[in-house]
């Protein structure tokens, strides 16, 4: 064992140690940089879709409709999904709009939730499940239908942040009628832009209830479901919870 492999984090030494390549490592149609990217929990599944908010240079052979693949841990591919085609949700596919974010539940169902608030719930295998609308009809048909601002996936459900300002919620995924519920976000029209968002799932909370926290561009840090309000010297840009 040589010192040179250990590397020194204030009174702490730790040593990385290469196990394999992945797979993937020679896939221009897999560069992370380029993709959403949602990993699972405990060396789970790996999903990633291009991402439509960044120019990309195409070649002939490839697609202009997004493909989801699904890898495991070591790059090998489980499913590829050609996601225009495969989807079954109401609207066209520039209706529903851009992928937003992604992310995986406890359950190993991934969903992915659009901006206009279409959210679609998949298997490993990239079949569809179920889809699920986080903007209600009358919204969606107004002249300035609500949008999703920023997003969360949890081990349970999903929570949204829209830009109206409110916060809406949906729990009991993987159930056949999952519960959707709207909270108090505190961020009116004048609020000052949202910078991060964290959840706290409930059983990691003292209310044994679901919770999220919300970093605004003037320090302020807001609790969605409790009243917080906790300045900072400077804006929060990440929040990350530990259980």
């Amino acid at each position: 064992m040589l010192a040179d492999d250990w590397t020194t984090l204030r009174d702490v030494q730790y040593r990385k140690i290469h196990l394999y390549d992945l797979d993937w490592a020679e896939d221009e149609d897999r560069h992370l940089d380029r993709c959403l990217v949602a990993v699972a929990k405990y060396g789970g599944a790996v999903a990633m879709v291009r991402d439509e908010t960044k120019l990309l240079k195409m070649s002939a052979k490839d697609s202009i409709v997004p493909t989801l693949r699904v890898c495991n841990c070591a790059g090998g591919t489980i499913s590829e999904t050609i996601l225009d085609k495969a989807v079954q949700a109401p609207g066209t596919a520039s209706e529903r709009g851009r992928l937003l974010t992604m992310g995986w539940t406890d359950g190993e169902m991934l969903v992915m939730v659009r901006e206009r608030g279409g959210v679609e719930v998949r298997d490993i295998m990239g079949e569809l499940s179920k889809t699920l609308e986080l903007v209600d009809d009358s919204s969606r048909r107004s002249s300035e239908p609500d949008r999703v601002a920023a997003c969360e996936v949890w081990g349970d459900g999903v929570v949204a942040l829209m830009g109206s300002g409110k916060v809406k919620a949906v729990s009991g995924i993987h159930s056949s009628e999952p519960r959707h519920f709207s909270m108090a976000a505190g961020l009116g029209a004048n609020a000052a832009p949202l910078t991060a968002m964290a959840v706290l799932e409930p059983q990691f909370t003292a209310s044994g209830a679901l919770e999220v926290v919300l970093a605004t561009e003037d320090g302020n840090v807001l609790g969605a479901t409790r009243v917080v309000c906790l300045p900072l010297l400077t804006p929060a840009f990440a929040l990350a919870v530990h259980p």
